[in-house]
């Protein structure tokens, strides 16, 4: 399990309780607006609000001031460089809760492509497998992958313990975000395992694409960040 990882276990018995009157698709939508929600929310706690407002507004008269200059261009040195001095401070105040804002985010965008991306096949069901280096072979057999060398003989079989299309050895990155299928053994000749999982749908048209849980939760994300920003006026 990596860092983004660790509020896993919340969001899974948030849903497994949601699951019990939401269909799929709904859950998606209310995920996006929880998620929504609470970055909002840390935005607005850790970011000084008053600051950021007077700084917004010195921006916006220095722009004005620009605009409205009518002199040559070495007269307008100082309105540029008070432009660029307000907007740069303006940014400084709006970026380090930005940034904490998004670490919630980040673990559930992490949570939901484990979640609501792809399903395990299903009984008598063969998706194809690919693996690295290309000189071996794959085959799904009964919830695993079964790996063969070039020359036919059976040399490991791995288990896919989540719906992940992917399984390699373990990298220096998942500390930050774990593999819940699991990780090939490192000292192994097998670099990485893809697998053909069949990607869930939530919409009932459109390009393959265009159905999948993130297609339907980036829209409702940033209609109700948006929405949250003006109702709530957050600077």
């Amino acid at each position: 399990m990596g860092f983004l990882d660790l509020p896993a276990p919340l969001y899974e018995a948030l849903d497994g309780v949601l699951a019990g009157v939401i269909p799929p698709v709904g859950r998606v939508i209310v995920w996006a607006f929880l998620g929504a929600g609470a970055s909002m929310l840390l935005y607005w706690a850790l970011s000084p609000q008053s600051r950021i407002a007077a700084a917004k507004t010195e921006a916006q008269a220095a722009r004005r001031a620009l605009n409205e200059h009518d002199g040559d261009f070495d007269d307008a040195g100082p309105l540029i460089a008070n432009l660029f001095r307000t907007s740069f401070r303006h940014i400084g105040l709006v970026l380090p809760a930005t940034l904490a804002a998004s670490l919630p985010m980040l673990t559930l965008l992490v949570w939901l492509d484990t979640s609501y991306a792809h399903d395990l096949p299903g009984p008598g069901s063969a998706p194809a497998v690919t693996v690295t280096p290309a000189t071996f072979t794959g085959t799904w057999r009964d919830g695993g992958i079964e790996i063969r060398s070039p020359s036919g003989d059976a040399v490991q079989t791995v288990a896919l313990k989540a719906p992940v299309p992917r399984v390699e050895k373990r990298h220096w990155w998942n500390a930050l975000i774990g593999n819940p299928a699991g990780y090939l053994p490192d000292a192994g000749p097998v670099e990485a395992v893809s697998v053909a999982l069949p990607q869930k749908s939530y919409l009932p048209v459109g390009p393959g694409w265009a159905r999948t849980w993130l297609a339907l939760f980036l829209p409702v994300l940033m209609a109700a960040s948006f929405a949250i920003f003006k109702v709530a006026r957050i600077a």
